[in-house]
């Protein structure tokens, strides 16, 4: 069997009500076509307000919390 093919966009930065496909208004043409044939979440929920502990939970699949990249401190456990 094939593994599919993944692709993770992360828009940490853009808040959602912005995007055509949840009624905002922004030109986002190719963002667009590439939401009609994608899976979408719409109730997805950051693991962290802010970037570098977000995306570090994303990749080694932890919270915050467990892997030390929160708040001021990174401590890698």
């Amino acid at each position: 069997m094939d593994q599919p093919n993944i692709i993770l966009i992360v828009l940490d930065t853009l808040r959602k009500d912005v995007l055509p496909m949840y009624g905002g208004n922004a030109y986002t043409p190719n963002l667009n076509e590439f939401a009609n044939d994608a899976v979408v979440f719409p109730n997805a929920i950051s693991p962290s307000p802010w970037t570098v502990p977000s995306h570090t939970s994303f990749f080694i699949g932890k919270y915050a919390m467990e892997h030390g990249v929160h708040e001021d401190k990174i401590t890698f456990i």
